[in-house]
């Protein structure tokens, strides 16, 4: 039988008071259980959404990355003149934003070798090299810092030979990423609007207008539309002066005369 001390009785085994409570849940405001602390729902909300994520960019990111393709398609050009750059001569021209100079830029003619003008050009410090074909207008090559850069000079371009009057011409672009689905297409429209007398020179009045258009699976968006107007000398082929909104070039300095 167990023995009674102190008017409590211990058990055989444990050694604890038979009277003792067991352990439960404590008590919490007004005598209610405390409920145990953990995550509320929009803690776990959260962890799911940023594990999700995590799993997402992991998979884009464990893709092979895709060179964008472009491809390019024009209307022939007919060229009814060549390119009349001479050694030693210089065309400076000023690049103005809302009445504001922005940029000075030189283009100073180099040796002609092989049917290939050499062109330096500076814009203020900044130096390139080009090669340009004398019969075409089209640039061999183009070197900024000894690396080799796609673009064209602004001051000459191959479609400028082959302007005449009524002339039209058009050009596109397509450039898309085939894992996503998505790219830009431009489609750029030249033509001679007038001839007129600029700067003292006769020249083509040509009117451009550039359309671009990006796309996706899911269709295009609205086309966005900039329209540019060019005039080049109807003689030596070069751009005289050009505008796109607040936007300007200019021809300051040539080896022929300029007037107002």
């Amino acid at each position: 039988m167990p023995k009674a001390v102190d008017g409590k009785v211990k058990g055989k085994k444990t050694g604890q008071s038979a009277s003792a409570p067991q352990p439960g849940p404590k008590a919490g405001p007004a005598g209610r259980p405390e409920k145990k602390k953990g995550l509320s729902a929009w803690m776990k909300a959260g962890i799911v959404a940023i594990a999700l994520f995590i799993v997402f960019v992991a998979y884009f990111v464990a893709q092979p990355v895709e060179e964008p393709k472009m491809a390019v398609w024009q209307e022939e050009l007919s060229p009814n003149a060549e390119l009349q750059l001479s050694e030693g001569s210089v065309y400076a021209y000023r690049y103005l934003s809302n009445g504001q100079i922005i940029a000075n830029v030189t283009h100073t003619i180099m040796e002609t070798e092989g049917g290939c003008t050499r062109v330096i050009s500076d814009a203020s410090g900044y130096v390139v090299s080009s090669c340009v074909d004398t019969g075409t207008g089209l640039l061999r090559q183009l070197q900024a810092g000894g690396a080799q850069v796609n673009a064209t000079l602004d001051f000459v371009q191959p479609w400028m030979l082959s302007l005449r009057e009524g002339w039209s011409w058009r050009a596109e672009t397509n450039i898309t990423l085939g894992a996503i689905g998505m790219g830009e297409r431009t489609t750029v429209r030249y033509r001679v609007a007038s001839v007129e007398r600029v700067m003292g020179r006769g020249a083509f009045r040509v009117e451009i207008e550039a359309k671009s258009v990006f796309f996706a699976s899911s269709g295009e968006a609205e086309p966005s539309v900039e329209n540019q107007t060019l005039w080049v000398d109807s003689e030596k082929r070069v751009l005289l002066r050009a505008v796109q909104g607040d936007n300007e070039i200019e021809l300051v300095s040539a080896p022929f005369a300029l007037g107002e």
